[in-house]
């Protein structure tokens, strides 16, 4: 019958599936990536979340700066509240990947708190958007 597919004798379908089967060996494995007792992530994602929260850290000191100059660059006041929602929307990407981990979650709390502070100011005195 043309059209209609038939197996090839001999068993080559249960070669073929074994071949198959065998193809995702070489895939990564959660397994294979390191995690830290307790939960929250692997060791690359709390790495992560503190680079995250150290340069959060940074930005604030500089929007802190950069607000309480009498004369203030509206340019610099605005791209660093820009700056500063971005970092708190990465930080806050962990977080939610891991909920039980308090320690991500408490970073993201802080985080938002300091966009929305920031985005305040920052469309108070400069007239800001986003």
């Amino acid at each position: 019958m043309k059209g209609r597919w038939t197996p090839p004798p001999g068993g080559s379908l249960a070669v073929l599936f074994l071949l198959l089967a065998g193809c995702g060996a070489g895939a990564p494995s959660a397994a294979r990536t390191p995690r830290e007792p307790g939960g929250g992530g692997t060791t690359e994602e709390r790495e992560r979340l503190e680079d995250l929260a150290d340069q959060m850290a940074s930005l604030g000191d500089e929007f802190e700066q950069a607000t309480s100059l009498s004369g203030i660059d509206c340019r610099e006041v605005c791209d660093l509240s820009q700056r500063i929602c971005g970092l708190a929307g990465d930080i806050c990407e962990i977080a939610e990947a891991h909920p039980e981990e308090d320690r991500a979650g408490a970073r993201c709390e802080d985080a938002r708190g300091r966009c929305e502070r920031a985005r305040a100011e920052a469309t108070a005195r400069c007239g800001c958007r986003g």
